[in-house]
């Protein structure tokens, strides 16, 4: 047959033509490419290029057997080789070949494949095909691709190959950038790499085991090893791997998670993961984590590792310094005491609970549990919730430092600059907006104690609130502790569900003693304001405010903010002491519309003069108008002419400023 595409010779004998026996011929076959079978097979075919084949054809009974069986596919981009024989042709049994195949590149079959291939090439396999009844053997594999991006070695074999069943195999994998796979999974894949695999296959029944995995990734930046091994791979059973880690900096990992990570450092991970009935059974995990100065660990199970339940890990802590969790974080953290952290991270119904928590820092100490609970449904507010206590907390030091770095700061610079500065502080009440975005996004229900808290004023004890936040709705009740010999407790609400937000608080503090004060306080706050500011809420304020004051001390640099002739003005016979004895001392200001009134409701007894006023703040503008007028002790032999004139206190809040008034005291 001398066709235009096909050409075939066949010569020899056949002893009985009707019913095809005694046949014995050698067949010659030659095709220009088999693309023209397209037609046939209802699918495009790739120019696979010239096939030529020749073999002796036998007839024993009815049993056809095929011998020197030669083929040869010589196509421009691929190329394949056939040698062997075939006991029972049309049985297909008996099979004893060898194949040869080579392919210049495997991106020339996606247009066949609709799928973007990436060039990979050039690839030889050999392999020698037995069949032994219906089974067909894939003995001898040898699988080598070898292109400029990837490499790959396979070697092994197969004992049942239309099965995919008694795989004994060993692969080496190398490549040069996940990228390169971008087209295939359709997103972009990180340039990491160089990246080398090896691992051996086996099968036993329907169960494929990979043993002896070892994966390295040698990047510039981020370099990781895995030796693990599968007990079943399609399940994904019998997992065991150890994995390390490492990375020159958190940042560079940004464009795995496709968000900025902090500049942290080198960052270490040493880990171990196990998993007998596969990832939707308990797999245990146990990681550790190292940066400079800080070591984290995680030890544990996941029952249900694929949808994140049944979370169960111990957590771990340890740091050199805040400073140094800070630049983990990212974040500006102060502070050279170690730290310590410990709990017992677990999830469950979209719940994630830190229990057991106990967190050290140098002297700071707390205990309790924290949980976040995810909105069950779309648009819906997550919920953070817990329990905290505090052991005794001091930051009356951060607090010194914090003002002499302020003052140390301002000391510094230019006239012209603190003028400026001061310029902006003409007003205490900002009328800036304030930020109630946030408390329309998440619930809370927290409560917290505090043993002990110090501050460079006072000391408060046995602190203890509860914070809830629902729908915008802000509210700290009940809110107790003692300070000093006296004791503190109220409420505070603030709802900014709704434009004005609107405030109410009601607090008392009785007899309370304060650091570097020897006296007692009682101060009485019961006020409601609306606004979006805190100069708005200040300028709606309604309700009343009261303080009294009783056996204190005060103290002329104490007092400085409000002129330094105050104390030698309202105790005139003390001049050369530093601290001026209080009695007792009385205001009371009745608010509303942030008109705060005090008419006749100041008074302040001294050791030799007592001290009347009136008068009245304007929280809307800020004015001060307060008038001061003495009277002296009876028995102390002290007249009206000794005293000072009246005093008026006059200004702003941010600006206070004391005047003598000229006129006689009884005007």
């Amino acid at each position: 047959i001398n066709g235009e595409i096909i050409h075939a010779d066949v010569a020899g004998s056949n002893g009985d033509p009707l019913i095809l026996r005694d046949v014995n011929a050698n067949v010659t076959l030659g095709v220009d490419s088999l693309s023209w079978l397209a037609d046939f097979i209802k699918m495009e075919l790739p120019p696979l290029g010239l096939l030529k084949a020749s073999a002796n054809i036998v007839s024993k009974g009815e049993t056809f057997e095929v011998n020197d069986i030669k083929a040869n596919l010589d196509g421009e981009n691929i190329t394949a080789k056939v040698a062997g024989s075939v006991k029972d042709l049309l049985k297909a049994q008996g099979i004893d070949a060898t194949v040869d195949i080579g392919v210049q590149s495997l991106a020339f079959v996606s247009d066949y494949l609709k799928m973007d291939l990436p060039p990979l090439g050039p690839l030889k396999a050999t392999a020698g095909i037995v069949s032994k009844d219906d089974t067909f053997e894939a003995k001898d594999i040898n699988v080598d691709l070898n292109g400029d991006k990837i490499h790959a070695k396979v070697t092994g074999s197969v004992g049942d190959l239309l099965k995919a069943k008694k795989i004994d195999a060993h692969l080496d994998l190398g490549i040069e950038s996940l990228s390169i796979f971008s087209k295939v999974a359709k997103t972009d894949l990180p340039p990491l790499g160089p990246l080398s695999i090896s691992t051996n296959i086996t099968s036993k029944g329907d169960t494929f085991e990979m043993k002896d995995i070892k994966a390295n990734l040698s990047g510039e930046k981020i370099q990781a090893k895995v030796a693990a091994s599968v007990a079943d791979v399609l399940k994904l059973a019998g997992i065991n791997a150890n994995i390390d880690f490492a990375v020159d900096s958190l940042a560079s990992l940004g464009s795995l998670v496709k968000q900025d990570l902090p500049a942290s450092g080198p960052v270490t991970l040493e880990g171990k993961i196990s998993s007998e009935g596969g990832l939707e059974t308990p797999t245990h995990i146990n990681t550790v984590v190292k940066s400079d100065g800080v070591t984290a660990s995680l030890a544990g199970s996941i029952a249900e590792p694929l949808a994140f339940k049944g979370i169960d890990l111990a957590l771990t802590v340890e740091a050199d310094s805040m400073q140094k969790v800070g630049k983990l974080t990212g974040t500006q953290l102060q502070g050279n005491d170690p730290l310590k952290l410990q709990g017992k991270f677990t999830a469950e119904d979209k719940t994630y609970e830190l229990a057991g928590l106990h967190l050290k820092v140098g002297k700071l100490d707390v205990k309790g549990k924290a949980a976040f609970t995810q909105p069950s449904e779309v648009g819906g507010r997550p919920r953070i919730s817990g329990a905290l206590h505090v052991g005794d907390l001091d930051i009356s030091k951060r607090q010194a430092a914090k003002i002499e770095e302020t003052g140390a700061e301002t000391k510094d610079k230019p006239d012209t600059e603190k003028e400026e500065e001061a310029g902006k502080k003409d007003k205490v009440f900002s009328s800036e907006p304030l930020p109630f975005g946030p408390l329309k996004a998440v619930d809370v229900d927290l409560g917290f104690t505090v043993e002990s808290l110090t501050t460079q004023k006072l000391n408060l004890q046995n602190l203890a609130a509860k914070l809830t936040l629902d729908k915008g709705f802000l509210s700290l009740e009940p809110l107790n502790a003692r300070i000093g010999d006296g004791t503190l407790g109220g409420t505070a609400v603030l709802d900014a569900s709704d434009s004005p937000a609107a405030l109410k608080a009601d607090i008392e503090m009785k007899d309370a003693t304060f650091r570097n004060f020897g006296g007692k306080l009682h101060f009485l706050v019961d006020l409601e304001g609306s606004g979006d500011s805190i100069a708005a809420i200040m300028a709606s304020l309604d309700g009343q405010l009261m303080f009294n004051v009783k056996e204190a001390t005060l103290k002329k640099s104490f007092m400085t903010g409000f002129g330094t002739s105050l104390l030698d003005t309202l105790n005139p016979f003390d001049k050369e002491k530093e601290d001026t004895e209080l009695i007792c001392a009385i205001a009371l200001f009745d608010i509303e519309d942030g008109i705060a009134d005090a008419n006749k409701k100041i008074a302040a007894q001294m050791t030799d003069v007592t001290w009347f006023g009136s008068g009245e703040i304007n929280l809307k503008t800020e004015e001060i108008d307060f008038g001061m007028s003495p009277k002296p002790r009876k028995g102390l032999g002290i007249s009206l002419g000794s005293l000072a004139k009246m005093v008026a206190v006059g200004g702003t809040l941010a600006h206070p400023r004391i005047v003598l008034d000229p006129k006689d005291i009884a005007v």
